[in-house]
């Protein structure tokens, strides 16, 4: 028999897109080989030259492993299997050129076996016979076995291998040539992010991740179609059914997202003093981003302007449309209270200038006569109600303040009346 190879399992691939489709034939070292179905027809630009195979693997009949190309497929449905492989100068010619294989099995998975497993026990079939068409011939497949199948190119020309299934009741796995579904994931900074390839009808899953070369090393988790990830990278799943047959494959691009602080600034855009204050907020390192816009932890709005602001301090949060970079800063609104009640139930007992001390003010109150009965201080608990000791009467109360303008700079001094009421 002669090289059967992986192009055989790529040809189920073809079958099953009712397509040709072709590999690349690029895999030189076992670790390396490309997947193959073997149900339809596949083909390969061959190797030509003179390229000798790695050393490691036993080679079995193969005299000398010339323009190496390694393929691995898997049993979907079990029994036996013939594959058919021939080379040509000119793909879909009559077959002119010498072709050889080896394969080696059953595994339970494509990589590992390269390591030290490719020896004469797990030599399955060998051909090294001057043909230009050669077969492949398994018996007794079980669904979920994997084989690796050397191709060589005895012959040095350069040209095309085709491998087409010919007999047997048995199919290789199509889905490990098909394009794996790809999905990009993304996480905030230091946010751990579960990666899900729920599949209908899988039993297990095995996930890989891509190292530093390139390759992609097992993952030993507990089986699930879930995996936790914290590190960006590439990484891969394949659900397997209760036959360990892939029955689909996946591949998550995993990256983290800016989680850097918002830079924000807000300000009172209205005037001190007045019934109705505005807060409006600024982002310092805008990144043409969307932004929402909360105060004290309240709904979330897309508007930069908060209207009607009660008096006093406030919070102010800022989150990014990924939801990663958020930002906050706290702003109080200089106001002052229409009323006080200084009963001691610890509730509106003094009255004072809301941000008085960033105001700079300082407040003289009168009662309804003109008779200076408090002057509060920066730094003031505010007024209790009392004149020497004496609690004062339920009245209104009048009050100036001399204070700096915190939009422009300027002195300014502001007169009004508050109630107090006992």
């Amino acid at each position: 028999m002669t090289s059967v190879r992986y192009i055989a399992i790529f040809i189920i691939f073809i079958v099953y897109h009712s397509s040709v489709q072709s590999q690349e034939g690029s895999g030189k070292f076992c670790i390396d080989a490309e997947p193959l179905c073997g149900s339809g027809l596949f083909f390969y630009p061959n190797t030509s030259g003179f390229n000798l195979a790695e050393n490691g693997p036993d080679y079995g009949c193969l005299f000398l492993a010339l323009n190496p190309a390694w393929f691995y497929f898997q049993i979907d449905q079990p029994g036996d299997i013939q594959l058919q492989i021939e080379q040509s100068t000119v793909l879909g010619n009559i077959p002119d050129l010498d072709v050889d294989f080896i394969l080696f099995g059953p595994f339970t998975d494509p990589r590992s076996p390269c390591i030290s497993d490719l020896n004469a026990d797990k030599i399955k079939d060998c051909s090294f016979e001057v043909d230009f068409v050669e077969y492949v011939n398994l018996a007794n497949t079980i669904a979920g076995e994997y084989y690796l199948l050397l191709i060589t190119n005895f012959s040095l020309d350069s040209g095309f291998i085709t491998v087409t299934q010919t007999a047997g009741e048995a199919t290789t796995n199509c889905i490990l040539v098909e394009e794996p579904i790809v999905m990009e994931s993304q996480a905030c900074t230091d946010v751990i992010q579960t990666l899900n390839a729920s599949t209908a009808n899988a039993t297990h899953y095995q996930w890989y991740q891509e190292d530093d070369e390139g390759n992609f090393i097992e993952i030993y988790s507990e089986g699930t179609a879930f995996l936790d990830v914290s590190h960006e990278g590439i990484y891969k799943a394949e659900a397997l059914n209760a036959s360990n047959v892939v029955i689909e494959h996946y591949q998550f691009n995993f990256s983290f997202l800016d989680s850097s602080p918002l830079e924000i600034n807000a300000e009172v855009v209205s005037n001190t003093f007045i019934e109705e204050n505005n807060i409006e907020v600024t982002i310092l390192d805008d990144s043409n981003d969307i932004y929402d816009y909360s105060i004290d932890d309240g709904p979330w709005q897309q508007e930069s302007i908060f209207n009607n602001v009660s008096m006093g301090e406030h919070q102010i949060s800022v989150m990014n449309s990924t939801g990663c970079r958020i930002g906050s800063t706290r702003i109080t609104v200089m106001d002052y209270p229409l009323y006080f009640t200084p009963n001691g139930d610890g509730f509106n007992d003094t009255w004072a200038i809301t941000g008085q001390d960033d105001l700079q003010a300082t407040v003289a109150i009168f009662d309804r006569y003109g008779k200076l009965i408090k002057q509060i201080l920066p730094n003031s608990s505010g007024w209790d109600g009392t004149y020497n000791g004496t609690q004062m009467p339920t009245s209104d109360y009048w009050f100036i303040v001399s204070y700096i303008e915190p939009r422009d700079g300027l002195r300014k001094q502001f007169q009004a009346h508050f109630t107090l009421k006992r």
